[in-house]
Formats: structure tokens, C-alpha cells, sequence
């Protein structure tokens, strides 16, 4: 993406919220940043951003297939993620064959999050929940791992300090302030991964605790007292508090599926259109099934997969409507998320202490009611649906 235009809309939208809310500048008390996991922003020793790009970038496929059979099962026991695919060795290895001059200049490594901070204050560093996704953190030292730097020939330099969440590490700078609308000089407090901030805004901290962040995709992570070994299949990530773990399976594309039915079905998002048509039907959807990308989570057999709507067909006519596939897709979401709370606790064999529901798909009340009588239980859901802001 581009980051200069991407940080000229942000500053647009502070100062629009500030001005939609009335709130003078100088009461801000402090700003932090949340963001997509899996992204990275590499900069040069000035600051330019050389490189950004959000986890959907695959330009790296080939080098993680070679990852893959050297050290993919190290990359995942040490970082608790996997596969290379989606992360930032097959990402650097790529600049380093395709663009060595390029790759020479790099001078810092940082996730989105990460970047922003660096927008606003100067301060190049980074937390653990967002440094995980990068696939070169050790999540039980709480430190970038020397091993995997060896491993892949990068330099120490590239990767910033770590700081623990809710750390001060700088201030706004007059340039950052005169762009959002801020004060100069209010604090900027570290933040984090979206989805572990999501469990915090959530109020799911202690172990035994489930968060399903059902946005553009999918995670479902149940806070652990330990870093457990995910056997590939899922992922161990740090809690935005100390001594706290994450232990994810992650459903894919939730909201994104429903949108694309939205667009598909009303020609755009009309959410509105599609609740109304799922609860005029009853459960089951009338035998359709759909298969539109939420799924249980295998992160050792990552890829493409085959998907749709299959629907029960009659010799003379086909009983299935809108309202139908409206539910069928509703369901589809419901049954991932169970599918992978089911794998979470086989891994951690520790009962769900309490659940709890964020996200933008909480806006529906027919999806939140059919979550909770599919997992068939008690469901907390968030007070607002951006749960992770």
C-alpha cells in the first residue's frame, strides 16, 4: 500500500473524529495506535518507508516453500506462527533475491501498528502481541529471536526495541500534531495487535477466557497461562498483559464472506436487507450449506479452497430463496467459529471460563443469537462492535 497516502487519509479521519466529537486537542489525554497483524512497514535509516504491505502479500510464495522444508518447523516452535507464507522471512527473503539494492537500505522493520507510532512520535520500536505476527519473534522470551536472525542471515539492526503494551515511548511531534489535529507533545502510548486488543477491550484476560473477533476475518483466541507448543495447526501468540498467552485458531474471511453475499445478493453492502431476510427463515436455512471461507484452521495446510452454496435440489423446482442463502452464510460464519473454539480447547484442554463476541459482525443480533446457541452457551457480547478501538 501507499504509505504516504495511507497516513494522509488516517490524519483526515483524526480530525474529523475530533471534530465530530468536540473534543479541544489539549484534552487528549494520550493516542495510541491498534492495526492489522501480519503487515510490515521496512524504513531507511532517515525514516522514508521503503517498503508496506498488509498480510495478503504473497510475493514471497516461493521463497516460503524453500523456508518450508529448511527450518519451517523451528520458524513456527519459536514464533508460534506458521506457514512462511504470510509472514516477513518469505517477504525479506524475496526483496533479498529480487530487489538487492532495495533490500540493502532496509534499516528498520516494523509492523503497521508499529509504523504509526514512528508517524507520530519518531520512536522506531514495537510490542510483542504485533512483533509475533512477524514469524521472527520468540514469543517465551519476549524478544526477537538471535536464532532465526542466524538461521536467515538479517542483521540485528533491522529489528526495533520492545516495549511492553501501554508503555509511553514518546511524545506527538508538531509536524504529526499540525496533520491530525492533535496537541504537540501528548503522549503516545504503545498499542498493539487488533485482536489482542480486542480481548483487552473486551475484558477477556484471565486464562480460560475465549475472544471471538468476528470482523473482516475470523480469530478466536483463548488466553493460556503458557506458551503451548500449537503443533503447527494453530497459533501462540503473547496477550497484550505480562505472564499471558493467546492460543488462536483463526476461521478466515467472516465479514468478508458476508459482505461479498451482500454485494452479490443486493448489488452492495445492505446489511440491513440481509438480517431481515435471515430472520424471516428458520434454522437450517432450508438444507442450504454454504462454504463462502470461514473454515477450522489448519495453519500447516494453509491455501486455496474450493467453496459456494449447496442447496437440496427437488425434480420440479428448487424451494430456496435469498432468505436462504442470507442464513446459510450467517450459519456458515457460526459453525467456523465453533469448529475452531473446538480445536483452541483440544489443544489447551482448559474449559472456557467465559466467552465473549466483537467485531463488526455483533451488529447483527440474528448472527450474535445463532453464535450463542451454536457454541450453546452464555455469550458476552461487546458493548461496542470495534471492540479492538
Amino acid at each position: 500500500f501507499d504509505a504516504g497516502r495511507f497516513w494522509n487519509i488516517l490524519a483526515g479521519l483524526a480530525r474529523q473524529a475530533l471534530a465530530q466529537a468536540n473534543v479541544p486537542a489539549r484534552q487528549v489525554a494520550a493516542v495510541s495506535v491498534t492495526a492489522q497483524r501480519g503487515g510490515m512497514v521496512i524504513l531507511d535509516r532517515a525514516g522514508a518507508a521503503l517498503y508496506a504491505g498488509p498480510i495478503q502479500d504473497l510475493r514471497g510464495v516461493y521463497q516460503a516453500a524453500a523456508l518450508e522444508e529448511t527450518c519451517g518447523e523451528r520458524l513456527a516452535a519459536i514464533s508460534g506462527h506458521g506457514p512462511a507464507l504470510i509472514f516477513a522471512p518469505a517477504r525479506l527473503q524475496w526483496f533479498r533475491e529480487q530487489q538487492p539494492d532495495l533490500f540493502s537500505r532496509f534499516a528498520t522493520l516494523l509492523t503497521i501498528s508499529d509504523w504509526l507510532i514512528f508517524c507520530l512520535s519518531g520512536a522506531r520500536c514495537t510490542e510483542p502481541s504485533a512483533a509475533a505476527d512477524t514469524q521472527l519473534f520468540d514469543i517465551r522470551q519476549g524478544a526477537w529471536s538471535a536464532e532465526l536472525m542466524g538461521t536467515l542471515a538479517l542483521p540485528a539492526a533491522l529489528f526495533p526495541p520492545v516495549h511492553v503494551t501501554g508503555a509511553v515511548v514518546g511524545a506527538v511531534s508538531p509536524a504529526a500534531a499540525a496533520q491530525l489535529g492533535l496537541a504537540a507533545a501528548t503522549p503516545v502510548v504503545m498499542g498493539g495487535a487488533d485482536t489482542q486488543m480486542g480481548l483487552l477491550g473486551m475484558g477477556m484476560t484471565a486464562p480460560g477466557e475465549v475472544g471471538i473477533l468476528a470482523g473482516w476475518s475470523m480469530p478466536v483466541q483463548q488466553v493460556t497461562a503458557a506458551a503451548l507448543d500449537p503443533r503447527r495447526r494453530l497459533w501462540v501468540g503473547p496477550h497484550a498483559l505480562p505472564g499471558r498467552w493467546v492460543l488462536e485458531g483463526n476461521a478466515g474471511p467472516a465479514g468478508r464472506a458476508y459482505a461479498w453475499l451482500a454485494e452479490v445478493m443486493c448489488g452492495r453492502p445492505d446489511f440491513a436487507g440481509l438480517e431481515e431476510m435471515a430472520a424471516s427463515v428458520d434454522p437450517g436455512a432450508g438444507g442450504v450449506l454454504a462454504f463462502l471461507g470461514p473454515q477450522p484452521m489448519n495453519a500447516a495446510e494453509m491455501g486455496l479452497a474450493w467453496g459456494g452454496l449447496l442447496m437440496p435440489l427437488g425434480a420440479d423446482f428448487i424451494e430456496v430463496r435469498r432468505e436462504h442463502l442470507a442464513r446459510a452464510c450467517l450459519e456458515n460464519i457460526a459453525f467456523a467459529a465453533r469448529a475452531n473454539l473446538e480445536l483452541v480447547t483440544e489443544l489447551s484442554q482448559a474449559p472456557v471460563v467465559q466467552a465473549a463476541v466483537g467485531g463488526g459482525l455483533t451488529r447483527s443480533r440474528v448472527w450474535t443469537q445463532m453464535l450463542a446457541d451454536v457454541l450453546g452457551r452464555p455469550l458476552r457480547v461487546s458493548a461496542l462492535p470495534d471492540a479492538s478501538s
